[in-house]
């Protein structure tokens, strides 16, 4: 599943990092990360191992897609004299944290609710996705030059 994971990152950048324009950035963001959601509850609950390499692999493609635009966006967007404080508390958030995420998942595990766990996970995600739109991040996150 790893596998598929990274070869869906490596496609997602690739196709990130070719286009010049993502027209309506923040919704497309917003779907793709939904979509990473509905990925997780499915790899919980597959019945078999080709679902999951498939969910395994549309999570990497959303996932590479999505760092390449945000983070360029983000930059982009951010005063030069603030970029490394801004990208080191992206960092702290996105690899920083994860030894933590990694142990809670662990325990869960060993506790037995690997489906509860990756079911949950996914919520998360997309219910992250919706307070997204509630807040008007599709409107606000565009894919042109800084306001």
């Amino acid at each position: 599943m790893l596998s598929t994971f990274g070869a869906g990152a490596v496609a997602g950048a690739l196709l990130a990092g070719s286009l010049k324009h993502v027209p309506h950035l923040g919704g497309v963001v917003l779907s793709i990360a939904f979509g990473m959601g509905v990925g997780l509850a499915v790899i919980g609950l597959s019945p078999n191992v080709y679902l999951t390499l498939a969910a395994g692999g549309a999570i990497g493609l959303g996932a590479g897609f999505i760092n390449v635009r945000v983070i360029a966006w983000l930059q982009g967007r951010t005063p030069e004299a603030l970029r490394g404080r801004v990208m080191s508390l992206v960092l702290l958030g996105a690899v920083g944290l994860q030894p933590i995420g990694l142990g809670v998942a662990g325990a869960i595990i060993d506790l037995g609710a690997v489906t509860l766990m990756f079911a949950v996970a996914g919520a998360i995600v997309a219910a992250a996705t919706v307070a997204g739109v509630l807040a008007g991040v599709p409107s606000q996150m565009t894919d042109g030059a800084p306001a």
